[in-house]
């Protein structure tokens, strides 16, 4: 982890160790905070609700979108990503590979790796 910014480890720490700032923990140190989500209202916001909030999560995925496509990506990956991420881990990267595109050879991998690590990790993938 040392080659990574250290804002990004103290982030990931964070999100790994279920402490990052939600309102659950800002609540437990300011009992002036409302221990809700923000955006949607849900209560006792856990860390996990970060990647699956939907509120500011459409806006994050339409942007994931554009940048896929601004870097060239090959469009029936960028299409599984945008897919995947809008899942929000209601589906698996391979359900929806196969669903949408009869198993693409060439991204089996891809889902099966992505499979095992599992929707709230999708964040940490590229960072590993």
């Amino acid at each position: 982890m040392r080659e990574y910014p250290r804002m990004f480890r103290v982030w990931i720490t964070k999100h790994v160790s279920s402490f990052c700032g939600t309102n659950r923990q800002l609540s437990r140190i300011d009992p002036t905070i409302e221990n809700i989500c923000p955006c949607c209202g849900q209560p006792d916001e856990p860390t996990s609700h970060i990647n699956r909030c939907e509120d500011p999560f459409k806006h994050s995925v339409l942007e994931l979108e554009d940048w896929l496509k601004s870097a060239n990506t090959d469009p029936i990956l960028a299409d599984l990503i945008v897919r995947y991420a809008e899942s929000r881990g209601e589906s698996t990267m391979s359900e929806l590979l196969n669903r949408n595109y009869n198993g693409y050879i060439i991204y089996r991998p891809i889902a099966k790796y992505q499979d095992k690590l599992g929707w709230d990790n999708i964040r940490k993938v590229g960072y590993q």
